[in-house]
């Protein structure tokens, strides 16, 4: 997956959240940041923002 795919699925994670009741200033920090992760760091936040979505849906 390439950084803009991982961009669009970040913006649909963090909407996702905030709608599930999460802070959005906190979230708004991992689109600010995304840029300067590397590969890895990208994949890894996405996989947790992701697992956290499931948690709360489950909730």
């Amino acid at each position: 997956m390439n950084i803009e795919e991982q961009k669009k699925e970040l913006e649909e994670l963090i909407k996702k959240l905030i709608a599930l009741g999460e802070d959005a200033d906190e979230l708004n920090f991992w689109t600010e940041m995304f840029d300067t992760m590397d590969e890895g760091a990208r994949s890894k936040l996405l996989s947790n923002l992701s697992k956290e979505a499931t948690d709360l849906e489950k909730a």
